[in-house]
């Protein structure tokens, strides 16, 4: 049954084993959620891709930490205080529910949208601006040529020569050694 905050003045429910003002805080969270989910979809939808996908990261790494605090309160007993306290559990889950409801509005805004897979590296390279179609063609190319050995991290003289360059070639210091 509803009854009132004796301090705030705010709904919610009674415990039923002690009588004391236990909070909704999952109930509210999900309602904000939802009363949110119109507003957010269009503030994404405004956005370019690029900031997008910032968003859908962000919001994935919110949500796997809340997910993180889900594990950490189910592997340890609820302590003493506050209701809260006593019982982390709805604290934490309105938490996840909340930021997993966030990084899914990212997810539909980006598929809105038509935006690149975020799995597929070309499209996102492409959309960011950071190579062209003939870029990582040429790219790929020398890797199924064998030019790049992408095994192996790229060595760099300390002479500023190439490998396989003449030692001959190197330049001297001003000492001329």
């Amino acid at each position: 049954m509803p009854v009132l905050h004796p301090t705030t003045g705010a709904q919610g429910a009674a415990s039923t084993d002690s009588g004391e003002w236990e909070t909704r805080h999952q109930d509210n969270l999900i309602d904000l959620a939802d009363d949110l989910a119109e507003l957010d979809a269009a503030m994404l939808a405004q956005l370019d891709p690029v900031d997008r996908a910032r968003q859908e990261r962000a919001r994935q790494a919110l949500w796997l930490y809340a997910d993180a605090m889900w594990d950490a309160v189910k592997a340890t007993k609820p302590g003493e205080g506050t209701p809260a306290a006593r019982n982390p559990y709805n604290c934490v889950a309105a938490l996840r529910d909340f930021t997993q409801a966030l990084h899914s509005s990212a997810e539909q805004a980006q598929q809105a949208a038509g935006d690149p897979d975020p799995g597929d590296d070309d499209a996102g390279l492409l959309a960011a601006g950071l190579a062209s179609d003939a870029e990582i063609d040429a790219h790929l190319a020398a890797v199924d040529a064998g030019e790049l050995d992408l095994t192996l991290a790229p060595l760099i003289s300390a002479w500023g020569r190439r490998p396989g360059e003449p030692a001959a070639s190197r330049p001297r210091s001003a000492t001329g050694r």
